[in-house]
C-alpha cells in the first residue's frame, strides 16, 4: 500500500464515512460448477452496483472517492485492479491490485468476469467493508431501495429473493421436438449444455442458454418428421454415434434444475 506524506485530513474522513456507512447486502447469486470435483454450488455475492449504490453517497459527503486502473499481469494472465481512495485535500491511499487468473484461451466475458471479481474485493478492503447476507437464506435480499439519508443502507423485502429467469417445461418440450426432428440423442443436448457451461435440466436454463442451443440446431436439416418419421436416409457421421444396444436415445425432458 502506498500513501501520501501526510494522512491527516484523509485519515479523519475515513472514520467519519466507517462511522456512518453499512456494509452492502449480497444480493446477487452466482453459479459455479467445479471442474476439479464436478460439483455444483452457489454462493451470493453484492455486484459492483450495489456496492458503490450503498457506499458512494457517504463517500461524497466526506470528500472521498474511489478510483480503480485495471492491470495486466501478462506472465501469468491474471489481472486486477489497482485501487485508490482520494480525499478533496489531494491526500491519496493506493491499493495494490486484487489478481485474479484468466482461464486459458479466456474470453472477452471471461477476462471482464475476472476484472469485476477483482474490483469487486478491492473496493470493498480499501474502504474496510464487507457485503452481508440479508433474510432468510443465500442473496434472499434484494438491492435495497432509497432512503432518504445518505448514512441509511437501502432495506431488502425479507425473505425476497432475486428472480432467476428460465424458459419452463413448455419452451423445453419445444426445442426437444426441433431436435429430435433433427436427429438429435439425448446424449448429444446434454454435452453441448455441458460445453457451454450449463449441467442442469433445459426446462431449468435459462433464455440466454436455450437460445444458444435453437441456434445451433438452426442449421441442421430435418431428419424425421413429428411422428418420428424418418425424411431422408441419414447421412454417415451427421448423427451421434448409437448407444451400446444400438439404439440412439430421443432428448427426454428431465424436468426443471433442482
Amino acid at each position: 500500500m502506498r500513501t501520501a506524506d501526510c494522512l491527516s485530513e484523509l485519515a479523519g474522513a475515513l472514520a467519519a464515512f466507517n462511522s456512518e456507512v453499512s456494509n452492502p447486502v449480497a444480493d446477487q447469486v452466482a453459479n459455479v460448477h467445479s471442474k476439479r470435483t464436478g460439483a455444483d454450488f452457489s454462493y451470493p455475492y453484492a455486484d459492483l452496483g450495489g456496492i458503490s449504490e450503498v457506499v458512494r453517497p457517504v463517500l461524497a459527503k466526506h470528500g472521498l472517492s474511489v478510483t480503480q486502473l485495471v492491470c495486466y499481469e501478462r506472465e501469468r494472465t491474471w489481472v486486477g485492479a489497482k485501487t485508490v481512495l482520494l480525499h478533496s485535500s489531494g491526500q491519496s491511499l493506493e491499493f495494490p491490485p486484487v489478481w485474479v487468473p484468466v482461464p486459458d484461451e479466456g474470453s472477452a466475458q471471461d477476462i471482464g468476469k475476472a476484472i469485476s471479481y477483482s474490483r469487486r474485493y478491492g473496493y470493498l478492503a480499501a474502504l474496510g467493508l464487507a457485503a452481508r447476507e440479508e433474510g432468510d437464506g443465500p442473496a434472499a435480499g434484494r438491492r435495497r431501495e432509497g432512503a432518504s439519508d445518505c448514512s441509511q443502507s437501502r432495506r431488502a423485502r425479507p425473505g425476497s429473493r432475486p428472480a432467476v429467469p428460465v424458459i419452463g417445461e413448455a419452451a423445453a418440450r419445444e426445442l426437444i421436438a426441433v431436435a429430435n426432428r433433427k436427429g438429435k440423442t439425448a446424449e448429444d443436448l446434454k454435452g453441448f449444455l455441458e460445453a457451454i457451461g450449463y449441467h442442469g435440466a433445459l426446462a431449468g436454463a435459462s433464455p440466454q442458454v436455450a437460445g444458444r442451443v435453437a441456434k445451433r440446431l438452426e442449421g441442421l436439416p430435418d431428419l424425421y418428421d413429428e411422428n418420428g418419421e424418418a425424411l431422408v436416409p441419414a447421412v454417415q457421421g451427421q448423427l451421434a454415434a448409437p448407444a451400446p444396444d444400438g439404439a440412439d436415445e430421443p432428448f427426454r425432458d428431465e424436468g426443471p434444475a433442482s
